[in-house]
């Protein structure tokens, strides 16, 4: 299988910025770099590290453009289903489709989950693809979920690949809109950073999930 990595950028080799109407998937077996994201329900799951610029969700998307349990594709349909690494185990059910979503997984071993399916850039974000998974790391400028009820998942639990380093989670901010965090998870990363300054919960906006490597 060989490994490779997405980054979208723009002529002045900066990543690109995205404004998607769509629920954009993107898998890949390497790295992940892309720009300012604004659009419906976002999912990035990728074999290395994902870095990305300020996230806007302000929509759901239909359940084939979102990982789904009712995506009429039976992989993404399987990629709905979360076991978090908290000591209850708590189950998570990713719905794009359902709930304003924003869905990071970093450093997954794709071998457990029946082999690479192929890159994937459903939202048309043009990703541009190189070389090397270097690390499970997770850098993300401002999360902002505008819709209430959203769900914010970032791990690299997700069927991790233990070969790779995983010392940074790094966020700016996380404003939830006009919503209460039901549940705000923080483990082992070396470096975690939060600009707790910047974090706003208030009214219905939803769930944050993050879940480092053990």
């Amino acid at each position: 299988m060989a490994e490779i990595s997405a980054s979208s950028r723009q002529l002045d080799g900066n990543p690109g910025n995205f404004i998607s109407p769509n629920d954009p998937i993107i898998l890949a077996n390497g790295d992940v770099s892309l720009g300012n994201y604004t659009g419906a329900s976002l999912h990035i799951l990728a074999g290395g590290s994902v870095t990305v610029g300020d996230i806007e969700i302000n929509s759901t998307d239909t359940g084939d453009n979102a990982i789904s349990p009712n995506n009429s594709n039976p992989f993404l349909a399987s990629l709905a289903n979360v076991t978090l690494s908290d000591e209850a185990r708590t189950s998570v059910v990713i719905d794009g489709s359902k709930r304003p979503t924003l869905d990071i997984r970093a450093g997954i071993d794709w071998t457990l989950l029946g082999g690479f399916p192929g890159n994937t850039d459903s939202g048309n974000l043009a990703p541009n693809f190189g070389t090397a998974a270097t690390s499970a790391n997770i850098e993300i400028g401002n999360i902002e979920i505008k819709a209430p009820n959203g769900l914010v998942l970032l791990t690299n639990q997700y069927q991790a690949n233990p070969s790779l380093v995983s010392e940074t989670l790094k966020i700016s901010s996380i404003l939830t809109g006009d919503g209460p965090v039901a549940n705000l998870v923080n483990d082992k990363f070396t470096k975690f950073e939060i600009d707790s300054s910047k974090q706003r919960f208030s009214g219905n906006g939803g769930s944050v999930f993050i879940r480092p490597l053990a």
